[in-house]
């Protein structure tokens, strides 16, 4: 949550030319996508600090055979690099994609216990391998998520709606009110950017080039910033994402700060937590989760902004409830 990983599309493995197999290389293939090595990827994430608050996700060892994925989470772990989700199968809604997984999810954890899977799920997949699985992505419903913090594991869900079906206010929603209302413990976009996807109103295709310049009439499908001249241009719904994420840690900050004010000695503090609890509660009933839950295509819900609640109002009782609890601890 608050865009902080970073899902891997770099192909970790060659084949030998000589004898067929597969084996890793990580240090001297270059992707044609990224224009990097595995290893270096590996270092930029360090670097930028993705990775370091949650977990990075590995999609295309969705591909790999269970020995190779083992290796490279060995090597992932050698070098001290940000620890790694290995995407196991795809969507196991469906009986034979379920059957797929749990052979290679019992053939990984018979080599490496502690390796850390995920995938795209509903209640079936869920149902049948939701406990071999660290993380679920698509926990979109309070009974699921239940389900999954029930056996240990983490809730993540992600919308993958179009630009144009959805609203500021909606991203600012999903990113802050409703994954807090849900207790969800990742939320992502399906795509941060995209390349070679703009549509003007004939229907044609335009793309990123030399001296390219964005014309607000095109249509973007998934992506929520566009470049320009070196530079990152964010959209209204990219700044509604970073509205959400700030919504939620205002939530967080007044939790942490209203249980500790419960510890303290003075009735003071322990009156302003138990206010700020209190309010938190309130705010929380108040979510409703009907355009979260009708997150499909075509959906009005994704585009009425009365759905969402008043969010900058609810924002500043939490702040006003923060600053009462800072007042009595003297800061």
């Amino acid at each position: 949550h608050g865009m902080s990983t970073f899902t891997i599309y770099n192909w970790a493995t060659v084949t030998d030319p000589d004898t067929g197999r597969t084996r890793l290389d990580l240090d001297e293939r270059k992707a044609d996508n990224y224009g990097v090595t595995y290893a270096r990827m590996m270092q930029m994430l360090q670097d930028s600090g993705l990775g370091v608050e949650a977990p990075l996700l590995d999609v295309l060892s969705m591909h790999y055979p269970p020995e190779i994925i083992v290796a490279l989470d060995e090597i992932v772990r050698d070098r001290d690099w940000p620890e790694v989700l290995f995407y196991i199968c795809d969507e196991i809604e469906y009986p034979e994609r379920i059957e797929r997984a749990r052979k290679i999810l019992d053939a990984i954890k018979e080599l490496s216990p502690d390796i850390k899977t995920t995938t795209a799920l509903g209640p079936k997949g869920a149902d049948a391998l939701g406990h071999m699985y660290d993380v679920w992505i698509g926990c979109s419903k309070p009974e699921m998520v239940r389900q999954c913090l029930s056996l240990g594991q983490q809730p993540w869900t992600y919308s993958c709606r179009a630009v144009h079906e959805v609203s500021a206010a909606y991203e600012r929603c999903f990113f802050g009110r409703y994954a807090w209302k849900l207790g969800l413990k990742g939320v992502g976009l399906w795509s941060y950017a995209e390349d070679d996807s703009f549509y003007d109103r004939f229907g044609r295709q335009h793309g990123y080039g030399d001296g390219f310049v964005f014309t607000p009439e095109w249509r973007q499908r998934y992506g929520h910033v566009v470049f320009e001249d070196g530079e990152i241009i964010p959209t209204v719904t990219w700044e509604g994402v970073r509205e959400g994420i700030d919504d939620y840690r205002y939530m967080l900050t007044l939790r942490k700060l209203a249980e500790d004010a419960l510890e303290r000695d003075g009735a003071g503090g322990r009156a302003a937590g138990r206010a700020g609890l209190k309010l938190l509660d309130e705010i929380t009933d108040e979510i409703d989760l009907t355009p979260a839950l009708n997150d499909h295509s075509g959906s009005a819900h994704l585009l009425d902004w009365r759905f969402m609640g008043d969010m900058d109002g609810a924002r500043a009782r939490i702040i006003e409830a923060i600053l009462d609890i800072l007042e009595d601890e003297g800061k």
